[in-house]
């Protein structure tokens, strides 16, 4: 599990969005893996010369803080979350012409 915030880059300017993965070993992991794949798609992307569809892994860091380490990923900003969206339609459901878009979207990946 991880939790993503909008902020506001001071070096470049403009937004990102930075994941803050939880403690725990097992999701430290599923980070590390992330990142290697989000590298990997990136790396074939640019030599490829094509739109991947995958959102672009700008940086990462670790954040430690007494014996807990979190591994951070900051992204380009793509929308709103899920959750938005969600209250967006006052929790009664996503309508079908929506959810199809969304699924269409994340299918060509």
């Amino acid at each position: 599990f991880s939790t993503v915030w909008l902020c506001k880059d001071e070096k470049e300017g403009g937004y990102v969005a930075m994941k803050i993965q939880k403690s725990a070993e097992h999701f430290t992991e599923a980070a590390e893996d992330e990142i290697e794949m989000l590298a990997q798609a990136s790396k074939v992307a640019r030599r490829y010369k094509l739109r991947s569809g995958i959102v672009e892994l700008v940086d990462f860091f670790v954040h430690t803080a007494g014996k807990q380490r979190h591994v951070c990923m900051v992204f380009e900003v793509c929308g709103p979350n899920v959750l938005a969206l969600i209250k967006q339609y006052n929790f009664k459901g996503v309508p079908l012409e929506i959810a199809r878009k969304i699924a269409k979207d994340v299918l060509k990946g």
